[in-house]
């Protein structure tokens, strides 16, 4: 994925796409309004487009694609903000139960593997840069 890559489209004709992390640049969503809306484009860095509530198909689109990739070699970088984000809402989407002061419950199984390959083996700052993207207040 080097070129912006187009991850949802709306029945209006707003499009969305995810631009890779670069050396000076987070990974980021750019929002294509529709011509009779005037066509404006917005950017915004992954973590941030993530965590915007309400949630619309965009983002679920978003996180089946970026799910679909292999973490460890996706242009997406886990060291930056924007990865280290993704990581913790693919562990979250994969059923896991950890916040960012303690542990809710079981994991499921696919979220204790995901934690495991992937969070784990980060050194103790990343793996609390990972754990502050988790909820914060009550279990998930």
């Amino acid at each position: 994925m080097n070129e912006p890559q187009e991850f949802a489209h709306s029945t209006n004709g707003d499009r969305w796409f995810i631009e890779p992390a670069s050396e000076n640049h987070r990974a980021t969503v750019t929002h294509r309004g529709n011509l009779p809306s005037g066509g404006h484009e917005t950017r915004i860095p992954v973590d941030v487009f993530l965590g915007q509530h309400p949630r619309g198909p965009e983002h679920d689109a978003l996180e089946r694609m970026l799910s679909a990739l292999p973490v460890r070699n996706s242009t997406i970088e886990t060291g930056t903000a924007s990865g280290l984000s993704m990581l913790a809402h693919q562990y979250l989407r994969l059923g896991g139960r950890r916040s960012a002061t303690r542990a809710w419950g079981t994991d499921t199984k696919e979220a204790e593997d995901f934690w495991n390959e992937n969070i784990a083996v980060l050194d103790s700052v990343g793996r609390r840069e990972v754990e502050t993207y988790l909820p914060t207040i009550g279990g998930p």
